[in-house]
């Protein structure tokens, strides 16, 4: 970052000059950086409505909000292109008061609304040239403790490191995360989430305590392993295994080939999501479903049905959305389906991965390259020869089967009426997913090849 002058540019259209008006926390600091905020919040003394409505009728036809309950009520000026413009009274009509409540010194930040003027008491602009996050006061991080997950989501979306006595701070305090509500808490890991830094932040958060105060079902894992198929404990390879994604997924042409690369780049934000989350929790079923076998080593069978059950009710306390939540709990249920047709490998099985799998096929392939990327030190991908049976897999995915699966079904339950002459009954549903995993696994291109299959598969049957 460059040396800032004491004096920010404001965006006036939005912010007209006001005497005893203030632009306060994270926008000054995007402004400082030259980011553009995502929103915007002003402290006043006095009466915030009337400013508020004062800022609407500037702001060209915008309308006001009032959130919050009435002690601490807010006026939410909605511009006419949307965006938020926030408007507070100051804590005790003071803004230093006000300043000194919040949760770091790079938010503590005040610019005058009439001359732009830079407001700093607490030396945040030194901390944005240092890059660093340091906490107001330990106070105010127990105050609200999601100001914990904060520091590191802000580390993350700056790339910025945190203050050693912050650091410590949160690792003494982390066990007060769990009182945060999870609204909150899942506003900030989504855009921790975000950031291709995330897995660095993550292991940043196992080492200061955070992460397993947030997630203590991540616990038991450091009892897991190493073993013969992992070169670490569960909750070690779970974080390399994270690392491993984020790579996939914020850097896919160094990992995969074109077309899976291409797919990859284009996976939307909560795709994303689910994987990271699933790839955090895919292990916590293996505590568990631990015991001993005839051999002597440990194993874990059925722990990814357990760990979905188990991860279901975490994102649930965590308010992650529906559709995040039932794809990684999907993502974590199957995700040992792409070694097991490593292992056991034929068209008919690839075609059953294809249908049981669906749409989240890529997903699942993903997760477990990551997954085998970070059991062990890694080798490359064309030195692995799992790793490269599941980028292939991918590959054929994303430039065949997934224009296979838009196609109408080749036999419908009428066709087995009209053909066979079957009552309906739940043998149906059997039969003509036999069918859809024949046309996934290239074996039936048409109805008329489909019919004749089935027949065949009829009296084989009889």
């Amino acid at each position: 970052m460059q040396p800032v002058d004491k004096y920010l540019k404001l965006p006036r259209h939005l912010l007209p000059p006001a005497p005893d008006a203030y632009l306060v926390g994270g926008a000054v600091r995007d402004l400082a950086l030259g980011r553009q905020p995502a929103d915007y919040d002003v402290a006043v003394p006095g009466d915030a409505q009337r400013f508020a409505r004062f800022l609407a009728d500037r702001a060209g036809g915008g309308r006001v909000v009032e959130l919050g309950r009435e002690a601490f009520a807010l006026y939410r000026v909605v511009s006419a292109t949307g965006v938020w413009i926030d408007i507070t009274p100051l804590q005790q009509n003071d803004l230093e008061t006000d300043l000194h409540t919040r949760d770091f010194t790079i938010n503590a930040l005040a610019c005058r609304l009439d001359s732009g003027e830079i407001i700093d008491p607490l030396a945040g602009m030194k901390d944005l040239q240092r890059r660093m996050v340091r906490m107001v006061s330990a106070a105010n991080l127990q105050n609200d403790p999601v100001r914990l997950l904060r520091a590191h989501r802000l580390a993350a979306v700056l790339d910025f490191q945190i203050a050693p006595a912050t650091d410590r701070a949160i690792h003494r305090y982390a066990h007060l995360i769990r009182n945060a509500a999870g609204e909150r808490i899942w506003t900030e890991l989504q855009s921790m989430l975000d950031c291709p830094t995330a897995a660095d932040r993550v292991r940043a958060m196992a080492d200061d305590g955070l992460l397993t105060a947030l997630l203590p079902e991540l616990t038991p894992l450091r009892d897991c392993g190493p073993d013969r198929h992992h070169a670490y404990d569960a909750l070690t390879h779970t974080l390399k295994a994270f690392k491993a994604l984020e790579e996939l997924l914020f850097k896919p042409a160094q990992q995969l080939p074109p077309a899976a690369a291409d797919f990859v780049a284009g996976l939307a934000p909560p795709a994303r999501h689910a994987l990271q989350l699933a790839m955090l929790l895919h292990d916590i079923g293996k505590p568990d479903s631990r015991a001993k076998g005839p051999d002597g080593a440990y194993h874990y069978h059925g722990h990814a049905a357990s760990g979905a059950q188990l991860a279901d009710s975490v994102l649930r306390r965590l308010r992650a959305p529906n559709r995040i939540r039932n794809a990684a709990c999907f993502l974590i249920r199957h995700h040992q389906r792409p070694l097991h047709l490593f292992l056991n490998y034929s068209t008919r099985a690839e075609g059953r991965f294809f249908r049981v799998c669906g749409a989240q096929t890529p997903s699942i392939l993903l997760h477990a390259i990551a997954d085998t990327m970070g059991k062990k030190p890694p080798p490359t991908p064309a030195q692995d020869p799992l790793q490269a049976f599941l980028s292939d897999r991918l590959t054929h995915y994303v430039t065949e089967i997934q224009h296979r699966r838009r196609e109408p079904p080749l036999l419908t339950g009428r066709d087995l009426i009209d053909h066979f002459g079957l009552k309906p009954s739940a043998r149906f549903a059997q039969l003509l997913d036999a069918v859809e995993e024949a046309r996934l696994a290239g074996q039936l291109r048409d109805k008329p090849s489909a019919l004749r299959w089935m027949k065949a598969l009829l009296n084989n049957q009889h």
